[in-house]
């Protein structure tokens, strides 16, 4: 099977696996990761955590099911060479209402030791792919790194429901990811990378809060997932919000899964 019609399986395979889930809410952040040793095909489930490993490409899922995920990233090493290998962390857990969930001024301490104090219930989704991050880059080595995620409201109000937003401090990160979005056929944008909205963040109690001010809510957004990225490893993320569902058809789209695959694949060239 060609590498196109991989992909356009793959694609196809994701939304279907969003439109299975009974809210858009399970739509989970997700990290591709990348280094530069081979592996077999390997998964496991940690506590609230899901990973994969395969010798391939990379894709965007949301999903609760292993089988599922696992199908999604068995079928996408096909389209990349051998030499990369390519890490998909999955940040799932519970979001319900309950008396250990979070609370106004709650400190937490993540998975890299850094506090966050919570000044925004509604802005959890970020702390559990701050954990993600940290376990693609701790854990599985990687040495360049993807977040993708349907983050803020604030992305879709700046470029709309057809175009994903784009961070990264990175020049060459922002192309290649630039590159594979126009290859795969799925629109982004790169968006400022104002570094002085992080002091909106700053909190007296612990390391940073995990919302700064409503203003340039996606960009400060992005600056907080910066405080999780280990030097010299290359990062960029790209929140998906708008274009991950189609609101006239009440279903999801796939999007990303292309893209991902498209900029493993340009990675490898790269060697």
């Amino acid at each position: 099977m060609c590498r196109q019609a991989l992909l356009a399986r793959s694609a196809r395979a994701t939304a279907q696996l969003l439109a299975s889930s009974s809210s858009r809410s399970v739509i989970v952040p997700c990290a591709a990761a990348l280094r530069a040793r081979p592996a077999p095909f390997t998964g496991h489930c940690p506590a609230r955590m899901l990973s994969s490993a395969a010798r391939g490409s990379v894709l965007t899922a949301a999903t609760s099911s292993w089988k599922e995920v696992s199908f999604e990233a068995d079928v996408l090493p096909a389209v990349a060479p051998a030499d990369v290998e390519v890490h998909f962390v999955v940040a799932s857990c519970e979001n319900m209402v309950a008396g250990v969930g979070l609370r106004p001024g709650d400190i937490l301490t993540g998975a890299s030791g850094k506090t966050v104090e919570v000044n925004n219930t509604d802005a959890e989704g970020r702390l559990t792919l701050a954990d993600a991050m940290w376990f693609a880059q701790e854990k599985c080595g990687a040495t360049a790194m993807v977040d993708i995620a349907t983050l803020t409201g604030s992305c879709i109000v700046a470029l709309g429901s057809d175009i994903a937003g784009v961070f990264t401090p990175s020049d060459a990160m922002a192309a290649s990811i630039s590159a594979a979005s126009k290859t795969a056929g799925e629109k982004v944008w790169r968006m400022p990378w104002e570094t002085d909205y992080f002091e909106s963040m700053k909190s007296p109690v612990a390391d940073m809060k995990n919302t700064g001010s409503r203003n340039g809510g996606a960009i400060s957004a992005a600056l907080f997932l910066e405080q999780f990225v280990n030097k010299g490893v290359e990062w960029a993320h790209v929140d998906m919000a708008g274009p991950v569902w189609n609101d006239k058809a009440g279903l999801p789209t796939g999007w990303g899964a292309a893209m991902l695959a498209e900029w493993v694949v340009a990675q490898a060239a790269k060697k």
